[in-house]
């Protein structure tokens, strides 16, 4: 068996037994430990919930191996984590050894199916998303016709059949920039639409920045505007229903956020930060 350590580079869920043996079928308790960009975020563990970096951190344990899943591949394999110390920014940094060449490692368990329903994009040139999105920027003051979508995506997060919808967009690329201050009329968003309770179309703004006037250097920051990516839909806790993890960029930071669809709007359940 060939041990390969490699910096983690993209976002991964590492699924550990909490007690018993590895992909036991009769252990049916399984935390799963969230990493992103090599820095841990938190967990899920049954019975207890979401859990914050600080409580997540017992999780890891070098000694045992766990299973891990690309958020931006789906691809398994199995690994063994450890916490290394803290990186300039704060984080907590996880090293991870992948046995590549193990010929019995497990593509998923069992027990859990990541990927219960695939999301299907929508094209980011559709006009009824673009006006749609418009004028929810237009209540920040911006008019504007049709709003510049950077990706959108529908599918079925909660399994009952409708699907949701999933918008993001910006003024351009690479809205924020290290070097350059927002402008007047700049704008970036989240956008969620779904099927309400009583059969209607309901739009949720996420996330929603839009800027009437150029900054003003004298009163506080000049980069605050944020850039927003759908990082994966995945089922983290394996209860049948996608969740979303959004990552967003902002001035000397950057963060992840893994929301649940409620069956009225999308709610924040995890979310870590790091920068200056």
């Amino acid at each position: 068996m060939k041990r390969i350590l490699k910096k983690v580079l993209l976002a991964f869920l590492i699924v550990c037994p909490t007690t018993g043996l590895l992909f036991s079928e009769s252990e049916d308790k399984k935390a799963v430990v969230l990493e992103y960009d090599g820095r841990l975020v938190g967990a899920y563990q049954p019975g207890k919930g979401w859990l914050k970096e600080s409580q997540a951190k017992d999780l890891i344990n070098p000694k045992e191996d766990c299973f891990v899943y690309s958020i931006s591949e789906g691809i398994g394999q199995t690994i063994r984590g450890e916490l290394m110390e803290p990186d300039i920014d704060g984080g907590l940094i996880l090293n991870v050894t992948k046995y590549v060449d193990d010929k019995d490692f497990k593509r998923e368990p069992s027990y859990w199916n990541p990927y219960p329903r695939k999301e299907i994009r929508i094209s980011p040139k559709s006009q009824t998303y673009q006006k749609i999105a418009a004028k929810r920027i237009k209540k920040k003051g911006v008019k504007l016709k049709k709003a510049r979508l950077t990706s959108g995506y529908r599918i079925d997060l909660d399994g009952n059949g409708t699907e949701e919808v999933v918008l993001t967009g910006a003024t351009r690329n690479r809205i924020f920039s290290a070097v350059e201050p927002h402008k007047a009329g700049d704008y970036s968003f989240v956008l969620f639409r779904y099927i309400n309770k009583k059969g209607k179309v309901e739009t949720q703004d996420v996330e929603l920045q839009a800027f009437t006037k150029e900054p003003d250097p004298k009163k506080g920051a000049l980069h605050n505007i944020s850039e927003f990516k759908i990082a994966e839909f995945i089922d983290i806790n394996g209860d049948g229903k996608v969740e979303v993890i959004l990552s967003q960029v902002v001035w000397e930071g950057w963060g992840v956020t893994i929301f649940e669809f409620s069956g009225e709007k999308l709610l924040p359940v995890l979310s870590k930060g790091w920068g200056h």
